[in-house]
């Protein structure tokens, strides 16, 4: 599998995250690239027992965060959980707790 940069003059953060079963010790973390493939910020976080869609979510507003502190723009985003992209496209959010 190959990275699709994004859009000239975007940001991508990838992101994942999983655990080990369901409420298993659980890890997050993305990267962040400009077009040219450049990183700008990767990060990694230990999670305590959480479900794999959890994880999945807090990748993603970590990442989100710390492109906010650093004052990014026009930024895209690229997981492979489905349920987490569509609580965000559509502004849902599931009960994961």
């Amino acid at each position: 599998m190959n990275w699709i940069p994004p859009v000239k003059g975007n940001v991508k953060i990838n992101f994942g995250g999983a655990s080990t079963g369901n409420r298993g010790s659980s890890g997050a973390g993305g990267i962040c690239r400009d077009e040219t493939g450049k990183t700008l910020f990767a990060y990694t976080t230990d999670l305590l027992k959480s479900t794999d869609n959890r994880v999945e979510l807090d990748a993603l507003l970590q990442g989100l965060k710390i492109a906010k502190e650093i004052c990014l723009e026009n930024i895209e985003v690229e997981g492979d959980s489905e349920i987490v992209i569509d609580a965000m496209l559509n502004g849902t959010m599931p009960d994961w707790q």
